[in-house]
């Protein structure tokens, strides 16, 4: 997965942040899905991207509106991903339930689009 972009509110006004994790070229995100029954037998999926709360990260808790709840993804290190991906433990899969570390983490503005000139 690449970067991904979230809003920081720092300056009390939204602002689009990419985000990376520092010598990590791509990371998974904790994740539930389901297949239902669909039309004509074919399945509808269904997924959600797991999130924990982020008031004490030093970097995920610029995020979200002044008094909305701070949220971040559940990232998934590396060295993790096949026991995510085959744990059938409901206590081992809540230890997965943690914040990233901000020291592995980047962040930086994103850029700006262009502005359209009267000429355009």
């Amino acid at each position: 997965m690449p970067p991904f972009w979230a809003c920081c509110w720092r300056a009390a006004r939204e602002r689009p942040q990419i985000h990376a994790l520092k010598d990590e070229p791509e990371f998974a995100i904790a994740g539930l899905w389901h297949a239902w029954p669909g039309e004509a037998s074919s399945e509808v999926f269904s997924f959600t991207m797991l999130t924990i709360n982020s008031d004490k990260h030093p970097l995920m808790n610029h995020f979200h509106a002044p008094g909305k709840e701070k949220r971040m993804i559940v990232i998934v290190p590396r060295a993790e991903w096949d026991e995510w991906l085959t744990c059938r433990d409901p206590e081992r899969e809540r230890s997965f339930m943690r914040p990233y570390p901000s020291v592995l983490m980047d962040a930086e503005p994103a850029p700006r689009a262009p502005r359209a000139t009267a000429a355009e």
